[in-house]
């Protein structure tokens, strides 16, 4: 059902509660022969005319107060709900004019870098270069690739789009990243995948499932470092509830597959939790990461109809989920 369905039911079930309440009341006030004795103490003054009438309507305020209570709570945390909105569309706004002008930057120094690769590439194949001067020109070959990868990472934030024709088997993505990352996992951390159900599949291409979870299980291995821990993959299928529009009894559910990369190593301290998606914020050192990898993460699940959550503790590990419906 809606927001506005939703407010209607809250209303109907707020007058309900208000009606019961006044029944309550109105038989205490008769058990106890309150009407009674308040009837005879209004006829030893002439110009009172106080009856039963009196006592229902003393008894009404308290019923009323609770209901304007309740009501003005709904209506402050609906506002607070608005204000969050407002501010997350604020958001991505913002990080919508922060991409075209990244991606107009990014293509013109990709322009400029493509040179430097093809002359690098050219020149540490010459076989008249001395051994220093061939690994100098391999260190800028080298560079020139890893920058290039930066610029790709960048182009990729700013133009991705949902893809209406990708898709792919969860299965298949999995068992291709637990073979690449096998070679990559650090000795001292245990790795664990855990597989859906069937064989469903999700509206990425192999591709971007297999980057997202690369990002998140290599941000896991970071966090843990030397210290030695473990990171838990695991998929599962949920069914999700979908409201149904306004006037419509009906409800519909979804299918969807629930991604999950979970830590055991510090966790996130709480003044930086609400930045980690930000695009270019990264708490690792200066030429160690370009803090895209989670806000890429998030716009391609968000592109694909997903959505991304994450829940860390300091010292308590870090868990980061993310949905996408079944096709």
């Amino acid at each position: 059902m809606s927001n506005k369905k939703n407010d209607y039911n809250w209303l109907d079930r707020d007058l309900l509660i208000t009606f019961c309440a006044c029944v309550v009341f109105f038989s205490v006030f008769q058990w106890l022969d309150l009407f009674e004795r308040v009837f005879e103490y209004s006829r030893n003054f002439e110009d009172w005319e106080l009856d039963e009438l009196f006592l229902v309507f003393a008894s009404l305020p308290l019923p009323v107060a609770w209901l304007a209570y309740r009501r003005t709570r709904n209506l402050q945390a609906a506002h607070q709900e608005q204000l969050q909105l407002e501010k997350q569309l604020a958001q991505m706004r913002n990080l919508d004019s922060l991409g075209i002008m990244a991606s107009g930057v990014a293509h013109e120094l990709g322009n400029q870098l493509l040179p430097v690769v093809t002359l690098s590439e050219l020149l540490k194949s010459d076989s008249n270069l001395t051994e220093d001067a061939r690994r100098k020109a391999e260190l800028i070959h080298s560079s020139a690739l890893t920058s290039q990868k930066t610029l790709s990472k960048i182009l990729a934030f700013s133009n991705q789009e949902k893809n209406q024709d990708a898709r792919c088997k969860v299965r298949d993505v999995l068992d291709r990243s637990r073979l690449i990352l096998a070679h990559t996992c650090p000795s001292q951390i245990d790795l664990r995948w855990g597989y859906p159900p069937g064989e469903e599949e999700v509206q990425l291409s192999e591709d971007s499932l297999q980057d997202i979870l690369a990002n998140l299980i290599s941000n896991a291995f970071d966090a843990i470092g030397e210290s030695g821990g473990t990171v838990n993959v695991s998929v599962e299928r949920v069914d999700h509830q979908i409201e149904a529009g306004d006037g419509d009894e009906n409800e519909d559910h979804q299918s969807l597959l629930s991604f999950c990369v979970k830590d055991t190593g510090p966790g996130i301290e709480n003044n930086i939790k609400d930045k980690v998606f930000d695009p270019f914020f990264t708490t690792k050192q200066v030429g160690q990461g370009t803090g895209l990898g989670l806000s890429l993460v998030r716009k391609a699940v968000v592109a694909a109809g997903g959505e991304v959550n994450l829940d860390s503790k300091s010292g308590r590990g870090t868990r980061v989920q993310f949905t996408l419906p079944i096709v």
